[in-house]
């Protein structure tokens, strides 16, 4: 009894096992019948598309060979495979087609461009309108400028005609062409030239008002005892009002061009607003420091100060207002901190003297920009001390 039941188990099992193989086979036939096609339509699919195409196209043989004639008779009598004559792969679009003579035939060619670069000249265009927008309102204020307005009006309606078109081009359309186009035309060159015409007269109205400020705190004796070299700051004034009045002189004469020309003079060397911002700083900075109960902890600030201006009475007043608007938050930070101290802690010094070094390579640098450490860069909200 009990062998004919182990019997039984066992035939039931074989015929489990048998099942479950059949079954297996069966899916894996199905599943080959149904995906195999899927996969070989996919990869040649994938394999057609533009970019495989012009990939393959570019890792080619160097060099196409012609079929050779069947046989040729050598020199003994034996018949022999004569030597395929090389031709040149000619080097032009990976994608085109190579006809006769190794020519490229442009009817197979497929033009792609960067989407970056699409959108890089949509962005500029963008800018160039968003401009025109901005200035246009000024310039109908101003006399005279009749022509300006049809003119920037016209590079208005050019490059929205350039946006339509290259955002959506026509199908037998070059984007390509398009873009070199817009390029070659350069309306930035033009859209200055107006712009100029309007921002100038404003430019010299400002310089104008900070100059006569900057007068006023030349005429005060208190910034002659900070260390400012005030005779050599009058020079310079005087200076740049004779370029203020130069550049409005020739403006109002129509020499628009004179007019710039003239003002690069304080554009390059410093506008009275900056010699204003580095006066105004460097007074707010030592009134805070006189009120340090450490003479030493004042003496090492007025060390961090003194290149400062010493490179404004260099005549350097832009490299003086950079490397002064660099440091003049952390400066003011750390002066509150050491109010009330007799003795500098550890990490107090160390930021100093990395402030002190910091004036010392910007201003080695021509006031370029220096890395401010993040634990002094932290900017607070200060009132300008009052004299």
């Amino acid at each position: 009894m009990i062998n004919k039941i182990t019997s039984h188990i066992e035939e039931m099992h074989r015929r489990h096992v048998h099942m479950a193989v059949i079954s297996i086979a069966v899916a894996a036939s199905v599943g080959l019948y149904f995906v195999l096609p899927i996969l070989l339509l996919a990869r040649e699919i994938a394999m057609s598309t533009p970019v495989i195409h012009r990939f393959r196209a570019a890792v080619a043989e160097n060099y196409i060979y012609p079929v050779p004639p069947p046989t040729a008779m050598g020199d003994s009598g034996q018949t022999v495979s004569p030597q395929p004559t090389p031709v040149p792969f000619v080097a032009g679009n990976p994608g085109a087609d190579i006809g006769p003579g190794g020519k490229e035939n442009p009817t197979m060619e497929e033009e792609f461009i960067d989407p970056r670069e699409i959108k890089n000249v949509l962005n500029e265009i963008k800018k160039m309108k968003s401009e025109i927008k901005r200035f246009l309102p000024k310039l109908k204020k101003i006399q005279n400028v009749a022509d300006d307005l049809q003119k920037i009006t016209e590079i208005n309606s050019q490059i929205l005609e350039f946006e339509k078109n290259i955002a959506n081009p026509s199908p037998d359309a070059s984007i390509r062409e398009m873009i070199g186009e817009f390029r070659d035309i350069n309306f930035w060159d033009d859209i200055q030239a107006i712009r100029n015409k309007v921002e100038l007269p404003v430019e010299i109205k400002r310089a104008t008002k900070d100059l006569a400020r900057v007068k006023k705190l030349a005429a005060s004796k208190i910034f002659a005892k900070l260390g400012f070299d005030i005779d050599a700051l009058k020079t310079r004034l005087n200076e740049m009002d004779g370029v203020l009045k130069e550049s409005q002189e020739k403006y109002n004469a129509g020499d628009l061009e004179g007019a710039m020309d003239a003002m690069q003079d304080l554009r390059d060397n410093g506008q009275p607003g900056e010699i204003q911002g580095v006066m105004y700083g460097v007074r707010d900075i030592i009134q805070r420091t006189k009120g340090l109960r450490s003479k030493d902890i004042q003496a090492q600030v007025q060390e961090i100060i003194n290149p400062v201006i010493e490179s404004f009475n260099s005549g350097d007043y832009r490299d003086a207002s950079m490397t002064l608007n660099e440091i003049m938050q952390s400066l003011i930070q750390l002066q509150m901190k050491m109010k009330n101290m007799r003795v500098l802690d550890e990490a107090t010094g160390q930021k100093l003297e990395k402030l002190q070094q910091m004036v010392e390579e910007k201003l080695s640098n021509g006031g370029g920009a220096v890395d401010v450490p993040p634990e002094i860069q932290q900017p607070i909200s200060t009132v300008p001390a009052q004299l």
